[in-house]
C-alpha cells in the first residue's frame, strides 16, 4: 500500500473487493474504454481471470481518495502482468540491451493480446495448471513461449485508467511508478508497455510507422492527399527536443520511455512498445 495525504494505493492482492465488476455495464470502469477496443477474444478471456491467480494480484493496482468526511472512492486502476522473455535472458538480461538493442525487435508483434496470453498461461504453467484456452491468434499460436515454465524476467503494462473527473492529477504517474516498483522488488528485470496512441484514431490513413515520428508543433493539416505535417518540424523547441505529438506517447517519453517496436498484430491500435528504467 502506499499512501499520500489524499490517495492511497492498494493492490488487488491486499483489497480484492476493489477490483472493478466487468460483469456490471453501470460500473465506470466498464465504459471508460472506446467501442473499438471491445470485443477483443483475448481481453475478454483474459483479463477478468487475472485476480485468479495469487502470483498475479500484487501486480494489479488502485487508486482510492480518502476524505474524513466522505466514503473512500476508487478514482483509478492500472493492471500489469509479468512474463518470460527468453531473447532477454538469452542477452544478459537488462544490461545486455545496450549492447544488444536487437533483442527488442523479439517483443511479439501480437502486442497487448499476445503478452497478457503469455503472462497468464505461463503462470499457469508455473502452479502446474493446464491452459485455460487454445490461442486466440495466430501470433499467440507462434508463441510457443507461453508454454514455458521459466520464472518471469519482464513486466508488462497491460493498462492504466482513470476517471475523467480525476485526471490531470499525476495520477497515471503514480500508477506507473507502482509497476516499477512491483518490477524492482520482484526482481523483474525490465517494465513494457503495449502504447495504443489516443490520437491515431484521427488519421486512419497514416501508417503508425509515420505517426509515432510525428513531434509536438510538427502539426498535421489536411492536404489534397489526407493528412500531411506543416509548420515548423517540432524537432526541436527553444534549443530541446521536442516530445511526441501524440499525448499518450508524450506522456510515456516524459517519464522515460520511448518507442522501440510497431506491434501491428495487435489490439486496436497499440502501437509500440517501450523500455522505462527501474
Amino acid at each position: 500500500m502506499t499512501t499520500n495525504s489524499e490517495y492511497r494505493v492498494y493492490t488487488a492482492q491486499s483489497r480484492p473487493d476493489l477490483w472493478p465488476d466487468w460483469n456490471d455495464e453501470s460500473h465506470p470502469f466498464s465504459t471508460i474504454w472506446a467501442n473499438f477496443l471491445r470485443g477483443d477474444l483475448t481481453d475478454d478471456f483474459y483479463l477478468s481471470k487475472i485476480r485468479n491467480y495469487e502470483e498475479l494480484r500484487k501486480f494489479q493496482f488502485f487508486i482510492v481518495r480518502q476524505s474524513p468526511t466522505e466514503p473512500e472512492t476508487l478514482v483509478a486502476f492500472a493492471q500489469s502482468i509479468p512474463f518470460f522473455w527468453p531473447e532477454l535472458e538469452a542477452t544478459g538480461g537488462r544490461t545486455g540491451l545496450s549492447s544488444h538493442p536487437e533483442v527488442l525487435q523479439s517483443l511479439p508483434d501480437g502486442g497487448y493480446d499476445t503478452i497478457l496470453s503469455r503472462g497468464v498461461e505461463q503462470c499457469l504453467v508455473r502452479q502446474g495448471l493446464p491452459p485455460l484456452a487454445a490461442p486466440f491468434t495466430d501470433d499467440q499460436a507462434r508463441d510457443s513461449t507461453r508454454k514455458s515454465n521459466n520464472r518471469p524476467n519482464a513486466l508488462s503494462a497491460l493498462s492504466i485508467a482513470v476517471l475523467p473527473e480525476w485526471r490531470s492529477k499525476g495520477l497515471a504517474e503514480m500508477m506507473l511508478g507502482c509497476m516499477k516498483a512491483a518490477a524492482r522488488e520482484t526482481g523483474l528485470e525490465v517494465l513494457v508497455v503495449p502504447l495504443r496512441p489516443t490520437r491515431k484514431a484521427d488519421f486512419p490513413t497514416v501508417d503508425i510507422s509515420d505517426y509515432v515520428t510525428w513531434k509536438r508543433g510538427f502539426g498535421p493539416t489536411m492536404g489534397p492527399v489526407g493528412p500531411i505535417l506543416a509548420g515548423d518540424g517540432g524537432r526541436v523547441v527553444n534549443g530541446k527536443p521536442c516530445l511526441p505529438f501524440d499525448p499518450w506517447l508524450r506522456k510515456h517519453v516524459s517519464l522515460g520511455g520511448h518507442v522501440v517496436k510497431v506491434a501491428r498484430n495487435s489490439i486496436g491500435l497499440w502501437g509500440g512498445y517501450e523500455i522505462i528504467p527501474h
